[in-house]
């Protein structure tokens, strides 16, 4: 299994990172995902910057929903030719 740690390796390995809304409003979940840009996570952080350890609780820092506002996000990577996503635990509370 290949593991992909930094920005540089999920996009030369054609990793797709996805983030997908939690939050829930009276039991109902909103669901909304989007691709997150990996483009825009290389300018800020840099390419060589990890997803795990620490820095994924700085990424999680900075995501919010775009359709509720909501804080609960888990991120999950899957490579781009599959289009199956597999959960990679990152996942902060809202």
């Amino acid at each position: 299994m290949i593991r992909v740690h930094t920005i540089r390796q999920f996009r030369e390995q054609g990793y797709t990172l996805a983030a997908f809304c939690l939050h829930q409003y009276g039991g109902i979940p909103c669901n909304h995902s989007a691709v997150v840009d990996l483009n825009l996570l290389e300018q800020r952080f840099g390419a060589d910057w990890s997803l795990y350890g620490e820095n994924r609780l700085v990424l999680m820092s900075f995501l919010r929903c775009k359709s509720c506002g909501g804080r609960d996000i888990q991120l999950q990577i899957s490579p781009s030719n599959t289009g199956v996503a597999a959960p990679v635990g990152l996942q902060a509370g809202g």
